[in-house]
């Protein structure tokens, strides 16, 4: 594999190009992780869920095929997703990262997850996820949810 790179000041000649070995993933042919997710309007840090019954967890949708010259920032506005394309959000152990919950098939940019979704966990994490076609994005955000005095 020769990688030739484009920026904004063209493209590397082939005789400039380094010749590359490695093994390809599926992850061109994988969905866009979602974008700027927040728990209860926390995106980066701890969410506390004392005398919390659900948690809003909202996020922006990606589409693979519409970055594919552009990537969008993080904080970007959310875009129609790729046919096919659903959000899941796993809640996983915080230690052994063993899924406790799953809720699948989401569509929109928000969902209640209940409390219950913990199971008799004190702390858990809380991981947003695109899925096309049975197949989950290599990326996804996760937020720490715990009970915090």
């Amino acid at each position: 594999l020769r990688p030739l790179p484009t920026t904004s000041r063209g493209t590397l000649t082939y005789a400039d190009g380094v010749n590359v070995q490695g093994r390809m993933t599926n992850r061109p042919w994988l969905p866009q992780r979602p974008a700027d997710v927040k728990v209860a309007n926390v995106a980066w840090g701890l969410v506390n869920w004392i005398g919390v019954n659900s948690f809003n967890v909202t996020w922006k949708n990606r589409n693979r095929l519409t970055e594919d010259t552009v990537i969008l920032d993080w904080d970007d506005a959310n875009v129609p997703v790729e046919s096919g394309q659903t959000t899941s959000i796993l809640v996983l152990n915080p230690v052994s990262r063993a899924v406790v919950s799953r809720q699948d098939g989401l569509t929109g940019t928000s969902y209640s997850l209940p409390r219950s979704a913990f199971g008799t966990l004190s702390a858990g994490i809380v991981r947003v996820i695109a899925v096309r076609d049975g197949q989950d994005s290599v990326q996804g955000h996760e937020i720490l949810v715990m009970a915090t005095v």
